[in-house]
């Protein structure tokens, strides 16, 4: 599937995604699905925030938001002077592999050394692993529901991993599923997809995102004002 992918690094990065989002910016190491609000508290977008190191993120959104989510990242940046916080557009440089089922950690175990035991790589957790002749960024999260990873890799070694997959998946049965498969199995679990079910008309409240939202946050978030009068 697309996804688009922006790095935000700098001086001050932390301080302003928690300015930013509804919810908790994740420590190093960590994945964190958050809301982006308007002033009125309507959901702008949703990404998931994944922190390699205190001041550098990766934010991951649809590949349909790519504009709509840059233009709002890009318009809410810290004035010159301030925190040094930069948003780079990753999106055509690394591509995505969802292994996702029971056997996914059985799979990715005959591609990679890395431990992907529930100890070492636990639920809503990032790692770079190795994998063939490639570096993966590793997301234990997915869109399923299911027990699987997010690959993030070099778009120029994407085709490469996937064959590898595709070749020691046989043994355990491995095939290849549609967007309309995943937008089934979302539906089960109730996930929420952007512009489907979500758009600025309804707010986290609304949509019964009520545990993505902080509104005790000591230094604030836009929309905090807009949805304390609605709860």
């Amino acid at each position: 599937p697309g996804f688009t992918k922006f790095e935000v690094p700098g001086q001050g990065a932390t301080a302003w995604l928690d300015h930013m989002v509804a919810g908790t910016v994740p420590r190093p190491g960590r994945t964190a699905l958050n809301y982006f609000c308007a002033p009125s508290g309507g959901i702008v977008t949703e990404m998931t925030i994944t922190s390699f190191a205190p001041d550098r993120y990766w934010l991951i959104s649809a590949a349909a938001g790519e504009r709509h989510d840059e233009h709002w990242l890009r318009e809410h940046l810290p004035a010159t002077g301030g925190a040094a916080v930069r948003v780079d557009n990753l999106s055509a440089r690394f591509g995505t592999l969802i292994v996702v089922g029971p056997k996914s950690r059985e799979l990715l175990a005959d591609l990679t050394p890395a431990d992907l035991s529930n100890a070492a790589f636990p639920w809503l957790s990032m790692r770079p692993i190795e994998i063939g002749y490639t570096r993966a960024i590793a997301l234990r999260v997915n869109y399923v529901g299911e027990l699987g990873w997010e690959l993030h890799i070099p778009a120029e070694h994407l085709l490469s991993v996937y064959d590898l997959l595709w070749e020691a998946g046989q043994r355990l049965g491995i095939s290849d599923f549609g967007l309309y498969a995943m937008d089934s199995l979302r539906l089960e679990k109730c996930y929420r997809a952007w512009k489907g079910d979500l758009t600025t008309e309804y707010t986290p409240f609304m949509a019964s995102l009520d545990r993505f939202v902080k509104l005790d946050k000591p230094g604030g978030f836009i929309g905090q004002e807009a949805l304390r009068g609605e709860a």
